[in-house]
């Protein structure tokens, strides 16, 4: 009994730093939880191919074609659903680009990275409130949603999209 008493948080303290226990949290839920680019915290759902947002729980009105948050940078980003790419188009007007995931500032400043999964998402936080975001960082997101996550599932097809993102 001793040995225990002195070695469990020795154990613990090595468990909180180990990369296990660093990795980020990495859910499917049928909505996302992120800022407005004016800092509003709100709740996005799809409504088909639109987007149904809702502000402390109420919805803003009928569905949105496009969706305006705060990106990873600060910035404002506007988003919409590109049927025919499978794919967000993310940027403002003549600058908006393909992209398989929307990379956005959650409720708690915390940076997260969603992808869409049917009528729903599959979302990961990259790094918390204040960390900055490297490509040695989305690299380690990757490996660990290749660790956690089956073949052909939504976290499997974010580690590769990650996988590309970090190489560039």
């Amino acid at each position: 009994m001793r040995v225990i008493s002195w070695a469990a948080p020795m154990v613990l303290a090595a468990l909180s730093v180990s990369p296990a226990m660093a990795n980020p949290q990495a859910f499917e839920d049928n909505k996302v939880h992120l800022k407005t680019c004016d800092g509003n915290h709100v709740t996005v759902r799809w409504l088909g191919d639109d987007f149904k947002v809702a502000l402390f729980g109420k919805a803003t009105g009928a569905a949105q074609g496009s969706l305006e948050f705060l990106g990873w940078d600060g910035n404002c980003q506007k988003a919409t659903w590109n049927t025919a790419e499978a794919a967000f188009a993310v940027g403002n007007d003549d600058s908006a680009r393909p992209s398989p995931f929307l990379k956005y500032v959650a409720e708690d400043d915390a940076k997260w990275i969603g992808v869409r999964n049917g009528d729903g998402f599959f979302v990961t936080r990259v790094a918390k409130a204040g960390e900055n975001i490297s490509n040695a960082r989305l690299a380690e997101v990757a490996d660990w949603l290749k660790r956690t996550s089956p073949e052909f599932t939504p976290g499997a097809a974010l580690a590769k999209q990650l996988s590309i993102a970090g190489g560039d």
